[in-house]
């Protein structure tokens, strides 16, 4: 089994609107290449700017990419609904820092609920 590379917190996932919904990691060093699609609810693709398939993709494989399978599959519809929902406009950027801090409180917040 291999290990699974995660983002450095200096890395960064731009997605645009372009004949479809791209996302691409553009890291701190090195060449950017695209975001691997984690295919769970939408096979056509990523999407965002609503609550549908297609934003459940999105955040899922920026979890993925971040955070690593176990914890992205635990807090992407959190992820969904709390920003790639959110998101509008025909491209934005987000840091893999801030997907951590995000991740953090989010999992706090769940701890203290419980």
């Amino acid at each position: 089994m291999s290990e699974e590379k995660l983002l450095d917190d200096r890395d960064v996932i731009h997605v645009y609107r372009g004949g479809g919904v791209h996302a691409r990691v553009v890291p701190a060093e090195g060449d950017g290449y695209p975001l691997r699609h984690v295919v769970r609810h939408s096979p056509t693709g990523f999407e965002y700017g609503y609550g549908g398939s297609g934003p459940a993709d999105l955040a899922l494989s920026m979890l993925t990419a971040v955070l690593g399978k176990e914890q992205a599959n635990r807090l992407y519809q959190a992820f969904k609904r709390d920003r790639i929902a959110a998101e509008s406009g025909e491209h934005w950027s987000m840091k893999a820092e801030t997907i951590r801090e995000w991740a953090e409180h989010e999992e706090a917040a769940a701890r203290a609920r419980r």
